[in-house]
Protein backbone atom coordinates (compact mmCIF):
# COMPACT_ATOMS: atom_id res chain seq x y z
CA UNK A 1 0.00 0.00 0.00
CA UNK A 2 1.85 2.76 -1.36
CA UNK A 3 1.57 5.96 0.72
CA UNK A 4 1.19 8.30 -2.67
CA UNK A 5 -1.93 6.59 -3.33
CA UNK A 6 -3.37 8.35 -0.15
CA UNK A 7 -1.05 11.28 0.59
CA UNK A 8 -1.37 12.64 -3.46
CA UNK A 9 -5.50 12.95 -3.26
CA UNK A 10 -5.77 14.72 -0.28
CA UNK A 11 -2.59 17.30 -1.08
CA UNK A 12 -4.37 17.89 -4.45
CA UNK A 13 -7.92 18.56 -2.39
CA UNK A 14 -6.02 20.73 0.34
CA UNK A 15 -4.59 22.96 -2.98
CA UNK A 16 -8.65 23.78 -3.81
CA UNK A 17 -8.98 25.57 -0.40
CA UNK A 18 -6.82 28.85 -1.86
CA UNK A 19 -9.84 28.91 -4.79
CA UNK A 20 -12.58 28.40 -2.80
CA UNK A 21 -11.42 31.20 -0.50
CA UNK A 22 -10.30 33.55 -3.11
CA UNK A 23 -13.65 32.42 -5.81
CA UNK A 24 -15.91 30.93 -4.02
CA UNK A 25 -17.59 27.70 -3.98
CA UNK A 26 -19.09 27.41 -7.44
CA UNK A 27 -15.25 27.86 -9.09
CA UNK A 28 -13.54 25.35 -6.70
CA UNK A 29 -15.94 22.92 -7.44
CA UNK A 30 -15.72 24.01 -11.20
CA UNK A 31 -11.96 23.36 -10.81
CA UNK A 32 -12.54 19.93 -8.86
CA UNK A 33 -14.46 18.72 -11.60
CA UNK A 34 -11.71 19.50 -14.25
CA UNK A 35 -8.90 18.08 -12.39
CA UNK A 36 -11.13 15.19 -11.49
CA UNK A 37 -11.77 14.68 -15.18
CA UNK A 38 -8.14 14.77 -15.84
CA UNK A 39 -7.34 12.56 -12.83
CA UNK A 40 -9.71 10.27 -14.22
CA UNK A 41 -7.82 10.06 -18.12
CA UNK A 42 -4.47 10.52 -16.32
CA UNK A 43 -4.05 8.66 -12.91
CA UNK A 44 -6.60 6.18 -12.92
CA UNK A 45 -4.57 3.94 -15.64
CA UNK A 46 -1.43 4.11 -13.33
CA UNK A 47 -2.75 4.34 -9.61
CA UNK A 48 -6.97 3.87 -9.33
CA UNK A 49 -7.33 4.20 -6.22
CA UNK A 50 -5.56 7.75 -6.29
CA UNK A 51 -7.70 8.79 -8.57
CA UNK A 52 -10.66 7.31 -6.72
CA UNK A 53 -10.16 9.03 -3.18
CA UNK A 54 -9.67 12.32 -4.88
CA UNK A 55 -12.58 12.20 -6.73
CA UNK A 56 -15.22 10.35 -4.49
CA UNK A 57 -13.99 12.29 -1.52
CA UNK A 58 -10.87 13.95 -1.03
CA UNK A 59 -11.31 16.59 -3.60
CA UNK A 60 -14.31 18.16 -3.17
CA UNK A 61 -14.25 18.01 0.78
CA UNK A 62 -12.58 21.29 1.43
CA UNK A 63 -14.83 22.86 -0.50
CA UNK A 64 -17.97 21.91 1.47
CA UNK A 65 -16.28 21.99 4.86
CA UNK A 66 -17.24 25.47 5.27
CA UNK A 67 -21.20 23.89 5.26
CA UNK A 68 -20.77 21.45 7.72
CA UNK A 69 -19.23 24.17 10.18
CA UNK A 70 -22.24 25.49 9.93
CA UNK A 71 -24.40 22.30 11.91
CA UNK A 72 -24.72 23.61 15.38
CA UNK A 73 -24.75 20.33 16.97
CA UNK A 74 -21.09 19.15 16.99
CA UNK A 75 -21.73 15.41 17.62
CA UNK A 76 -23.95 15.36 13.93
CA UNK A 77 -21.69 17.25 12.35
CA UNK A 78 -19.20 14.57 12.60
CA UNK A 79 -21.42 11.55 12.01
CA UNK A 80 -22.13 13.22 8.93
CA UNK A 81 -18.87 13.44 8.40
CA UNK A 82 -18.06 10.04 9.24
CA UNK A 83 -20.73 8.99 7.28
CA UNK A 84 -19.80 10.82 3.93
CA UNK A 85 -16.11 9.50 4.24
CA UNK A 86 -17.20 5.49 5.04
CA UNK A 87 -19.91 5.92 2.31
CA UNK A 88 -17.02 7.40 0.03
CA UNK A 89 -14.28 4.75 0.63
CA UNK A 90 -16.34 1.88 0.50
CA UNK A 91 -17.82 3.08 -2.43
CA UNK A 92 -15.04 3.60 -4.65
CA UNK A 93 -13.81 0.02 -3.57
CA UNK A 94 -16.88 -1.41 -4.47
CA UNK A 95 -16.08 0.17 -8.06
CA UNK A 96 -12.63 -0.64 -8.11
CA UNK A 97 -13.54 -4.48 -7.58
CA UNK A 98 -16.53 -4.67 -9.25
CA UNK A 99 -16.81 -1.95 -12.08
CA UNK A 100 -13.71 -1.31 -13.00
CA UNK A 101 -12.17 -4.91 -12.38
CA UNK A 102 -8.25 -3.87 -10.94
CA UNK A 103 -6.91 -7.56 -10.40
CA UNK A 104 -3.95 -5.90 -8.23
CA UNK A 105 -6.34 -4.80 -5.85
CA UNK A 106 -8.60 -7.81 -6.03
CA UNK A 107 -5.10 -9.72 -5.14
CA UNK A 108 -4.73 -7.38 -2.60
CA UNK A 109 -7.92 -7.90 -0.98
CA UNK A 110 -7.90 -11.85 -1.13
CA UNK A 111 -4.47 -11.59 0.74
CA UNK A 112 -5.43 -9.26 3.17
CA UNK A 113 -9.03 -9.32 3.92
CA UNK A 114 -9.11 -9.56 7.32
CA UNK A 115 -7.23 -6.64 7.57
CA UNK A 116 -9.34 -4.46 5.52
CA UNK A 117 -11.55 -3.40 8.79
CA UNK A 118 -8.57 -2.47 10.51
CA UNK A 119 -7.66 -0.30 7.60
CA UNK A 120 -11.07 1.47 7.21
CA UNK A 121 -10.61 2.12 10.88
CA UNK A 122 -7.41 3.36 10.08
CA UNK A 123 -8.67 5.29 8.00
CA UNK A 124 -11.27 7.26 10.07
CA UNK A 125 -9.30 8.16 12.75
CA UNK A 126 -6.90 9.93 9.42
CA UNK A 127 -9.90 11.27 8.05
CA UNK A 128 -10.71 13.16 11.99
CA UNK A 129 -7.08 14.62 11.30
CA UNK A 130 -7.66 15.64 7.86
CA UNK A 131 -10.73 17.43 9.21
CA UNK A 132 -8.76 19.17 12.11
CA UNK A 133 -6.04 19.99 9.23
CA UNK A 134 -8.38 22.15 6.39
CA UNK A 135 -8.84 24.35 9.13
CA UNK A 136 -4.99 24.88 9.70
CA UNK A 137 -4.01 25.23 6.23
CA UNK A 138 -6.74 27.92 5.67
CA UNK A 139 -5.24 29.89 8.50
CA UNK A 140 -1.92 29.66 6.84
CA UNK A 141 -2.98 30.08 3.54
CA UNK A 142 -4.73 33.62 4.60
CA UNK A 143 -2.03 35.36 6.93
CA UNK A 144 0.98 33.60 5.29
CA UNK A 145 0.89 33.09 1.25
CA UNK A 146 -2.02 34.80 0.20
CA UNK A 147 0.10 38.50 0.76
CA UNK A 148 2.67 36.80 -1.74
CA UNK A 149 -0.15 36.11 -4.58
CA UNK A 150 -2.05 39.38 -4.01
CA UNK A 151 0.56 42.42 -3.83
Amino acid sequence: MPTATFFAPVLAGLCLIPVSTELGARTALLAYLVVSILSAFFVFPVDPEAAFFFILLMGYYPIIYPYFAKLGNVFVRYLLKMLLFNVAVVAGYLLLLFVFVSPALLAEFATQAAWMWVLLLLGNVLFVVYDLLIDKVKIIYLYKFRKQFFR
